[in-house]
């Protein structure tokens, strides 16, 4: 008996209750043993809860002519030989009669309320199974399986046991909802930032702000720079490692700078950096990437230090008179300033490219820098409370990745459900403890088993369940 098992519980050895067999793989040489009626499993189709149908079949002659035996309908199959093992025991229940390949074992007890049971022990000490049970090869994992066989295993009475599995699948069943939910999430916050963006540069964002007056009119693109666009410089990867700071595509996302400390250097002379410096609040622009990627840009914040920018971005410096330059890239981020860089793109094999004159004829729409600001600010507030909302996604999809083993440690702690102890008394009657189906179980052996050698306490349980398997349906 386990400390401090809940009333009326009782614990057994995984072997005394559960038959348990391997597979085989048919020669796929013979193709009369292939493309039957029956499922077979491999360890690459234990992928969900209940399980009946495998990526290939077999036929009855492969029943017939090989050690393949049937696994009925309710039986536990669980991988013991695979890579997958390094990170997870994947178990499942037979929805159909199958058969299996050698890389799976299955067990059965007789009883569905059992079988149900084992398989979720096998989730509830998943971590633990794979950490004292499994043995590491040079290229797969395998599980020790009579090592399986030897654990002890809690026992509640059999209508409890009915109970914690039914509330267990219910459970489960939410929060695999929450998680299709959650999973939904950071596409819906994408199309809300995109929404948001598309009303900033459209004026809807400002119209009670703005009132009835109308100040937007569009101009090119060009006539809000100061200087530019100008290509970046180029420097061959020898030249990398040590000097000046230098920006590159891979340093920004979604307009906004990673982190400066990661910016990689570049051997550049005097004029060079002062030729491809940039400053604060200059715009840089993508201008040859992967169609995706084109028209990427980035607003540079202050520098800690000077900085240049590689040669596949240009540069623009923006009139500071007539446009805020956060207004300025907000609108390239938005769907329309993205069609307006992309709509004069060339494209090649897997890249696209746009030139300095195509940055210049860029339509732009342009209202009062008053009116750029409160957009700027409105913006600002969305983005923020969409950025809170991402992370509290992030925080409770955590949360509920965690869920299902934390409902799995209730259910064998007996927390999850009353005990059938608290039912009975409950309704002024008595019940019957797990230590009686036990007795049963082990009467059943004790029937159909010849006496066992010293020594040979594991195999000759496992063969003795046959019996067993019909007391514990009793």
């Amino acid at each position: 008996m386990i400390d401090e098992s809940p009333e009326g519980w009782v614990t057994a050895r995984l072997g005394d209750i559960f038959e348990c067999w391997g597979g085989m793989t048919p020669s796929t040489s013979n193709k009369a043993y292939w493309g039957g009626s029956v499922p077979w499993l491999s360890s690459k189709d234990v992928k969900s809860w209940r399980i009946g149908e495998g990526t290939e079949s077999v036929t009855a002659k492969a029943l017939a002519e090989t050690r393949l035996r049937r696994c009925r309908p309710g039986s536990v199959v669980v991988v013991v030989r695979s890579g997958v093992l390094a990170r997870t025991l994947p178990v499942a229940l037979t929805t159909k009669e199958v058969v299996i390949n050698q890389d799976l074992k299955a067990l059965d007890s007789g009883s569905d309320a059992l079988n149900e049971w084992l398989a979720l022990y096998f989730r509830a000490h998943e971590r633990d199974i794979l950490e004292v049970n499994r043995k590491d090869g040079t290229t797969v994992q395998s599980v020790r399986v009579e090592e399986l066989l030897d654990r002890d295993v809690p026992l509640p009475p059999m209508p409890e046991q009915r109970r914690i599995v039914a509330k267990v699948e219910r459970l489960f069943a939410q929060v695999r909802a929450a998680r299709e939910r959650l999973a939904k999430a950071p596409s819906i916050l994408k199309r809300f930032r995109q929404a948001v963006l598309a009303a900033a540069c459209s004026g809807r964002l400002t119209e009670d702000w703005r009132g009835h007056q109308e100040n937007w009119r569009h101009v090119s693109f060009g006539e809000v720079l100061q200087r530019g666009p100008q290509n970046g410089l180029y420097r061959p990867q020898s030249d990398y490692g040590a000097g000046t700071l230098i920006v590159r595509i891979d340093d920004f996302h979604d307009g906004v700078l990673k982190d400066w400390g990661r910016l990689k250097r570049v051997r550049v002379d005097r004029d060079e950096r002062d030729t491809f410096a940039v400053h604060e609040n200059d715009l840089l622009i993508n201008r040859v990437n992967s169609p995706k990627f084109l028209g990427k840009p980035v607003l540079i914040p202050t520098l800690p230090e000077p900085a240049v920018f590689e040669s596949n971005m240009m540069r623009c410096s923006l009139d500071r008179t007539r446009v805020e330059p956060e207004f300025v890239l907000l609108f390239l981020l938005s769907p329309r300033g993205r069609e307006e860089l992309q709509r004069n793109a060339k494209h090649a094999v897997n890249q696209a490219s746009i030139n300095q004159q195509d940055v210049r004829d860029i339509s732009f729409p342009l209202p009062e820098l008053s009116e750029q600001r409160q957009i700027v600010r409105r913006v600002r507030e969305c983005l923020a409370l969409s950025e809170t909302t991402a992370k509290r996604i992030v925080a409770t999809t955590a949360m509920a990745d965690n869920l299902p083993r934390a409902i799995l440690a209730r259910a064998f702690s007996g927390g999850l459900v009353p005990t059938q102890a608290e039912v009975a008394r409950a309704g002024g009657r008595d019940y019957e403890a797990a230590s009686v189906l036990l007795e049963r179980i082990r009467a059943g052996h004790a029937k159909s088993s010849p006496p066992r050698a010293a020594g040979r306490r594991k195999r000759g349980a496992t063969q003795g369940c046959r019996a067993g398997r019909r007391a514990a349906q009793r």
